[in-house]
């Protein structure tokens, strides 16, 4: 199930079911999927820097026949994969049932709140 939420010009959803071009937006994961080996781990983080998420380096290291460490930063759930394919099936679920993608339109409108309080401060004259 596909499932992108927007209020209030924010829009929360996954990166890969969403049509719109996400480049000029601000992108926050909730999650990673790494490689657990260590050694491959450095690697696959050093092509993830080298290049975006959209390079021909991303996508050569999504290719790769290895173990895969799922971990969802809000609660710290951490579990192994086989597959890559199913440990992103797995992730969403897991976003989905933990009601990440409303928590983030929330706290974005907080963070906005935040943000228009301290420039009305920096406007407004000393008295």
């Amino acid at each position: 199930m596909k499932r992108i939420l927007i209020k209030n010009s924010t829009m929360v959803g996954f990166a890969d079911e969403c049509l719109l071009d996400m480049e000029s937006g601000e992108i926050t994961r909730v999650s990673e999927i790494v490689p657990s080996e260590a050694m491959l781990r450095a690697c696959f983080r050093l092509c993830r820097r080298l290049g975006n998420d959209k390079s021909v380096l991303a996508n050569w290291t999504r290719t790769w026949r290895c173990e895969w460490r799922l971990t969802v930063f809000d609660s710290g759930e951490t579990k192994l994969f086989a597959d890559r394919g199913e440990a992103i099936l797995y992730e969403k679920d897991v976003i989905r049932r933990s009601k990440l993608m409303e928590r983030a339109l929330s706290a974005d409108k907080l963070r906005k709140r935040s943000l228009d309080s301290q420039r009305r401060e920096k406007s407004e004259p000393p008295t």
